[in-house]
């Protein structure tokens, strides 16, 4: 019996046909919100993210040993708590989650995924790993209940100008993630 296998890039360590794909997932998310003076009623709140999957480099290696790869799948949980929802349409498909449902299963189209990573190790042959955006929300944001920081400022124009902020901290949104 023979073995294959292709380096993952700088790790020392090899994959087989039977090895786990090494992917990494990022989510960075922003919170802006707009205040107007101290009344917390007027602030408007707006939450994006984004999901960033980030392949090692030799993995181009490996998809060219091993041509037919298993598909990666992933799941959004709460999925009605976002309103605007873009995934990468040359990457990502998804089927239409049944009513009273609040998951969302998405997939990752791999030969376009393999042909992606190809052309960028060609552009950035020294890169040690690969970035890959696929996908971009908007959550549902319920006011300043929504910000992790919950601020106030003012303005005094006395004899003195002064500019005033004043924070408080919110645990409520960081225990709803």
């Amino acid at each position: 019996m023979m073995s294959v296998s292709c380096s993952r890039g700088p790790s020392p360590l090899t994959m087989g046909p039977q090895d786990t794909l090494p992917v990494a997932a990022a989510f960075t998310e922003t919170i802006n919100a707009y205040f107007k003076g101290a009344d917390p009623s007027k602030c408007a709140v707006k939450i994006t993210g984004e999901m960033v999957l980030s392949f090692p480099a030799g993995i181009t290696r490996h998809f060219a040993c091993h041509p037919t790869q298993p598909v990666l799948t992933f799941v959004i949980s709460n999925y009605s708590r976002l309103e605007q929802v873009l995934p990468n349409p040359q990457l990502l498909c998804c089927d239409t989650a049944p009513d009273g449902v609040d998951v969302k299963e998405f997939w990752v189209n791999m030969p376009n995924l393999m042909t992606h990573l190809k052309r960028v190790a060609e552009q950035k042959p020294q890169a040690t790993y690969y970035n890959v955006d696929m996908i971009k929300y908007q959550v549902s944001a319920e006011g300043i209940q929504s910000t992790p920081l919950n601020m106030a400022v003012s303005w005094r124009g006395d004899s003195e100008s002064r500019a005033a902020n004043d924070s408080v901290e919110n645990p409520e949104p960081v225990s709803k993630i």
